[in-house]
């Protein structure tokens, strides 16, 4: 009888457990909801040893129209979801009056259902 692998990765944020082990993940839309927020909470060239992931906050400080920060984010999302080939996503947003950038991604991990994240950029 084969068995197959269930692949876990680390809790986002980096979280641990009472005895001092780090906390994982399993579920697979888990593991890409969390995948879509580190990329997208994590600052360009923070981590040193990969210093295209993540955003570049000052383009969003620089009132750049929706569309193209849409197309940055999207890029951002792209990186952080390569390792994840069954899931499909549509992006959204908005700019707020204080020109806070507002995101929701509708994503869909092959047959399981429709999950949203939103949040403020």
């Amino acid at each position: 009888m084969a068995t197959t692998k269930k692949e876990t990765g680390f809790n986002y944020p980096l979280s641990f457990d009472s005895y001092g082990s780090i906390l994982l993940v399993s579920d697979c839309p888990e593991r890409v909801k969390q995948a879509m927020l580190s990329a997208l909470l994590t600052r360009l060239e923070e981590r040193v040893w990969f210093p295209e992931y993540g955003l570049n906050d000052r383009e969003f400080r620089a009132a750049y129209p929706l569309p193209q920060q849409l197309r940055i984010i999207r890029e951002c999302l792209d990186m952080a979801l390569a390792s994840f080939p069954d899931v499909s996503y549509l992006l959204r947003g908005a700019i707020l009056e204080g020109g806070e950038v507002y995101v929701e991604v509708l994503y869909q991990v092959a047959e399981e259902e429709e999950k949203s994240l939103g949040l403020y950029l």
